[in-house]
């Protein structure tokens, strides 16, 4: 079964503690892990992390508007309420500079489906 001591080894484990921390801080969600990653969901999916390499990961964060940042490297939009900011994570500190922008937060909102305002 996939956990996070086969998903994460080594470095990445750091990535994912931060990123299961945060979500904890933003209120919590259910844990789902896949062969590739682990997401989160309240009513629907919200936040995954992936690894990619074996000192990097992907974290994928869905909200109702676009936030621009230099730490984002894309935003997809998806349709009007459901932009998808793809960020490269490198360390842990750079999903404590997501969390420090409440990001975590604002993509809970849109996986409990409480409305753009929720988490603002």
């Amino acid at each position: 079964m996939t956990g996070p001591d086969t998903l994460f080894p080594g470095s990445l484990r750091a990535h994912y503690e931060a990123f299961a921390s945060s979500i904890a801080a933003a209120g919590g969600a259910e844990e789902q892990f896949a062969r590739t990653q682990v997401a989160y969901r309240v009513k629907r999916q919200f936040a995954w992390l992936t690894p990619v390499t074996r000192t990097r990961s992907l974290l994928t964060l869905d909200m109702y508007e676009p936030h621009e940042d230099p730490v984002v490297d894309e935003i997809i939009p998806f349709r009007a309420d459901k932009f998808t900011h793809q960020i490269t994570v490198d360390s842990a500190e750079t999903i404590t500079l997501v969390a420090n922008r409440n990001w975590f937060e604002l993509a809970r909102a849109w996986g409990g489906k409480e409305g753009p305002t929720a988490a603002q």
